[in-house]
């Protein structure tokens, strides 16, 4: 597997990419490799009829514990008590 080297690299922005992978639990090199593969790509294009079936199945899931203002109002009095 190669092995790239980032010469002159800002000082900020490996402190933020450190954060970045800390805050996701992941190694500096897993969280470079990661982020570089989302901008990259690699997949091919997307199929957003796919993905829009996706979210529409997601919904249907969670529609029965859909919250509402209602709901929301009570969980925030409950809380008060």
């Amino acid at each position: 597997m190669p092995t790239l080297t980032i010469k002159k690299l800002p000082d900020d922005l490996y402190a933020r990419l450190k954060a970045r992978a800390r805050a996701r639990r992941r190694s500096l090199n897993a969280q470079v490799t990661r982020d570089l593969e989302s901008i990259v790509g690699g997949a091919g294009p997307i199929d957003h009829a796919a993905k829009l079936d996706e979210v529409r199945r997601l919904r249907q899931k969670i529609r029965a514990g859909q919250l509402t203002d209602e709901t929301l109002l009570d969980a925030r009095q409950w809380g008060r008590h």
